[in-house]
């Protein structure tokens, strides 16, 4: 059995079976556990970890009802091997306990945010146009935090007027945590880019190909902005996430 399953620093912790399932959340979203792959016995866990059955027992409740494990009865528990999360959970768990994923997640709003361009210049009517533009419309203003909602409002409407209900939810779940992710552990960053007016002709250049109904030119400029912003967060970012 792996060692490192029962490494965990439980000195000065208060919640037991919180800090158990985190461990595990960790050791599961950096493929040490794969899918498939069973766990020992809350018995076996008890003694190799010097902690209670009850507290054991508790974190593979925990484990369990976020999806991350599956319990056959007398056969034990097992990693998931078709993982049936909580969105909420999932992003939240796999940015919590294993920080290099950020860049991971960005990779696939990126790719999700091309897809989306598309369903956009076909589905989008006038009035979503008009609905989007008035953000832009709205940035003559030194405030941060109107900055900050105009900029987030954009893209909830740009999302929203793609028409496929699938894809906005997945794409505004997404881009939430990404947000909040830079905004716990580079708020400094977050606010100098809402001075930075070139985000916003970035979205000016968006918009104006939506309306000509222009994909490929709405996909570049979709690749565009976030390969500025991911530049900035990620690529040469120095900031200890």
């Amino acid at each position: 059995m792996k060692e490192q399953i029962y490494s965990i620093n439980f000195k000065g912790k208060k919640n037991i079976p919180e800090i158990i399932s985190e461990h595990f959340i960790s050791m599961i979203s950096s493929n040490i556990l794969i899918p498939g792959e069973k766990l020992p016995s809350e018995l076996a866990l008890s003694r190799q970890m010097n902690i209670s059955r009850i507290a054991i027992r508790e974190s593979m409740k925990i484990l369990e009802a976020k999806g991350y494990i599956k319990s056959f009865g007398r056969d034990g528990k097992f990693v998931t091997t078709t993982p049936q999360f909580n969105i909420q959970h999932t992003f939240r768990d796999l940015l919590k306990n294993n920080t290099g994923n950020i860049s991971l997640l960005f990779d696939v709003k990126q790719t999700i945010d091309r897809e989306i361009s598309e369903f956009v210049c076909k589905n989008a009517t006038s009035d979503d146009i008009i609905y989007m533009s008035t953000f832009i419309q709205s940035i003559q203003t030194a405030n941060l935090n109107e900055l900050r909602f105009f900029y987030y409002s954009f893209f909830t409407a740009f999302f929203s007027s793609s028409k496929n209900i699938f894809f906005t939810h997945l794409a505004v779940e997404i881009s939430r945590h990404i947000k909040d992710y830079f905004e716990h552990h580079s708020s400094e960053k977050v606010d100098s880019i809402m001075d930075e007016k070139c985000i916003f002709e970035h979205i000016r250049s968006i918009i104006n190909h939506i309306e000509n109904k222009n994909i490929p030119e709405t996909k570049k400029h979709i690749d565009i902005h976030n390969n500025y912003i991911k530049n900035i967060f990620i690529s040469n970012s120095k900031v200890d996430f």
